[in-house]
């Protein structure tokens, strides 16, 4: 007897399943593994057998050689498939219906390693490194994801390059574990609290020069070491000043400290010394501790003292300078006025003078433009002169010419006229030839000789005397004498 509501049912070779929604029913058929989806199912088989059901949510189902797998987002499933490791990363549904298959487990995606075999999933975040190794080799990896498939790669771990500090603390047993004791050179032991800040700069280097474990055990040894005679290699008095500098002087002092681990750490190791802390110093003895601080309350009570002369005497400086500087802004008003009174009269002696320099430059240039009128006027009277001067010569000359020609015709028309004429042509002629000669000059009229005076020919002047010598009133003598004067020159020639 069975209900309705029961999942399976069963009689003889009749199996009735009633599969619930959201799950899968695990069935085996002829000695084949199935899944039944949501529903009611009949099968007629005499080799049939229900395993039960398994929610579709669950990660994985198995049944058999069947696998379904789901991998949410986050997820990693891993599993074996041929002997080889199998990650699925991304998010689904995977089937798988494989004798060969063998599922593991599921993993967080944020998981730093993520390991099956010889197959991994390193990641490597900001600030660190892997140290793995790859058949003995060192290998670093920086930060990301590295997938790696080979059995010779191991992870030997992760390594911090961030910045990390260590308390200097003393290895002795009993007082202030937070303290620092060393000796200083007067053998006086003191307590410094103080922190060394490094990072490793070469990841390489530092893990091939110190084991992993033991880089923070190497910082702190060292910087004991330095500072411990550094300390013993000064007096208590230039550590624990009590002046305004000591500050100062506990600077100065970190600065070496600093120097010399960053020289040795970062050549040897590959590791930075960032920075090195000295919070404060104590003296272990405390009736010395006690003293020097009596000598401290007593110093500075002095220097309160010198402190309040000094700023008596600085207000008293202040106070001369203010009145130095009032005195100073007086003078250079009483400056600037007396300046500013003199330009003034500078000024007003500068324009009476221009204005003197531009009247005497309109008197000037008056007086010319009136000289330059009457010149001009004289030059006009004085042209018109030679105007009607040399109108008047032209006039004359006209009649001195009309004059002649009519003398000229008129003596033309008498034979003695004519004659009076060319004598008066050689006249001329020689007084022409005279003019300027201051001495006077004797020829020979018959040798001919007369040089420059010989102008005309003796034998024309000859025959024109002749002519001369032959002229009567009626003309008959003097056509008679022209005869006898053309013969005469012809005998002559």
């Amino acid at each position: 007897r069975c209900l309705v509501s029961d999942t399976y049912v069963s009689h003889g070779s009749l199996h009735i399943l009633r599969v619930p929604k959201g799950c899968v029913a695990k069935v085996t058929e002829d000695n084949v593994p199935k899944l039944l989806d949501e529903g009611y199912h009949c099968v007629e088989s005499t080799n049939f057998q229900f395993a039960g059901t398994a929610s579709r949510s669950d990660p994985v189902i198995l049944h058999g050689t069947i696998a379904v797998v789901r991998v949410d987002r986050g997820k990693v499933a891993l599993a074996w498939e041929d002997n080889q490791p199998l990650f699925l990363q991304e998010p689904g549904l995977y089937n798988f219906n494989s004798p060969t298959f063998k599922y593991v487990r599921h993993v967080s995606a944020a998981e730093k390693v993520i390991e099956l075999g010889a197959k991994k999933i390193i990641t490597v975040n900001s600030g660190e490194v892997a140290v793995s190794y790859e058949r003995g080799e060192l290998r670093i990896l920086d930060p990301g994801q590295h997938e790696i498939d080979d059995a010779s790669h191991t992870l030997e771990g992760f390594l911090s390059t961030q910045t990390q500090n260590v308390r200097l603390v003393s290895s002795e047993k009993g007082g202030d574990r937070d303290l620092l004791v060393c000796e200083t050179r007067d053998l006086v032991k003191v307590g410094i609290r103080a922190d060394v800040f490094y990072f490793i700069q070469q990841p390489d280097l530092a893990i091939r020069r110190v084991a992993q474990k033991k880089i923070k055990a190497l910082v702190l040894k060292t910087s004991v070491a330095m500072i411990t005679n550094t300390i013993r290699s000064k007096a208590l008095n230039e550590i624990a000043e009590s002046k305004p500098d000591a500050a100062a002087s506990t600077e100065d002092l970190q600065q070496v400290l600093l120097r010399k681990l960053r020289g040795d750490f970062s050549d040897q190791y590959g590791i930075e010394i960032a920075d090195l802390r000295i919070e404060s110093f104590k003296i272990i003895n405390d009736e010395l501790a006690s003293s020097i601080s009596k000598q401290a309350l007593t110093a500075a009570q002095t220097e309160s003292q010198l402190a309040n002369l000094a700023g008596q005497t600085e207000i008293a400086t202040r106070e001369q300078e203010r009145l130095a500087a009032v005195r100073q802004i007086e003078a250079e008003a009483e400056a600037a006025s007396l300046s500013t009174k003199t330009e003034a009269e500078n000024s007003a002696l500068v324009s009476a003078a221009e204005a003197r320099a531009k009247a005497a430059q309109v008197d000037k240039e008056t007086d010319a433009q009136a000289e330059a009128a009457a010149t001009m006027e004289r030059s006009k009277a004085e042209a018109e002169a030679i105007r009607l001067r040399g109108q008047a010569e032209a006039e004359a000359f006209q009649l001195r010419a009309a004059a002649e020609a009519k003398r000229a015709q008129l003596l033309a028309e008498t034979p003695l006229g004519r004659q009076l004429s060319l004598l008066s042509v050689y006249a001329d002629m020689a007084a022409r030839s005279n003019e300027g000669v201051q001495k006077v000059v004797y020829s020979d009229m018959k040798s001919g000789n007369l040089g420059l005076l010989g102008l005309p020919s003796l034998q024309n002047l000859s025959r024109d005397l002749a002519m001369l010598e032959g002229v009567e009133p009626d003309g008959e003598q003097g056509e008679q004498g022209a005869d006898d004067a053309e013969k005469l020159g012809t005998d002559g020639n």
